[in-house]
């Protein structure tokens, strides 16, 4: 039979489980408000150019541009690295057309802008592909373990929860545009709106 002593790690184990869970349905969560909050804030930063006069509200690149940030907004709660990866995959694989929507018709609309105007529109795409595939992989149950596991061995139990959340919510900058995750998002926001 089984010894009382196996009832109890049983218990311990369920009980941390459950524990486990139920941290990570709200971890989940404020990665999503952080993603949203970048998000939002590139939205803002675009309004408040174009408002300043730089940028024309009726210019097809910044409706594009708005557009695709809406797109990301809509769908933030549906992005995860997995359909991501499977996405390229199917790319890779020539099993789904690649029509790269956003950035034909980008390219085709950003030639009457100058150049201040391509370097700000060109800045909030970059910033938002790594806005959102920083989401994408901090959400992923793998990355939160492993962030987990690595914090509190490298800095002990109190100090690695204390580093582990701030490690997660710190925002990490880049400068590279992710052009088929960009298109499969503005695709997904110009079919909605």
């Amino acid at each position: 039979m089984f010894s009382p002593l196996f009832f109890v790690y049983m218990l311990i184990t369920l009980v941390g489980l459950i524990l486990f869970s139920y941290l990570y349905k709200q971890y989940k969560k404020a990665m999503l408000e952080y993603y949203r909050m970048g998000i939002f804030e590139l939205r803002d930063e675009l309004f408040d150019y174009a408002a300043s006069g730089k940028l024309s509200f009726d210019d097809e690149s910044y409706q594009l541009v708005r557009t695709l940030l809406n797109g990301y907004l809509r769908y933030a709660e549906n992005l995860d690295i997995y359909c991501f990866l499977g996405y390229q995959k199917a790319i890779a694989n020539k099993k789904i057309a690649t029509v790269n929507l956003f950035m034909q018709k980008y390219k085709k609309t950003s030639k009457t802008l100058n150049k201040e105007q391509k370097e700000k529109l060109e800045k909030c795409l970059r910033q938002s592909a790594l806005i959102a595939v920083t989401y994408m992989v901090k959400k992923s149950i793998f990355y939160c373990i492993f962030l987990t596991i690595k914090a509190v061995f490298c800095n002990g139990i109190s100090k690695g929860i204390n580093k582990t959340a701030w490690m997660c919510f710190r925002r990490e900058k880049g400068e590279t545009i992710n052009q088929n995750l960009v298109t499969s998002i503005y695709e997904v926001g110009a079919n909605a709106s």
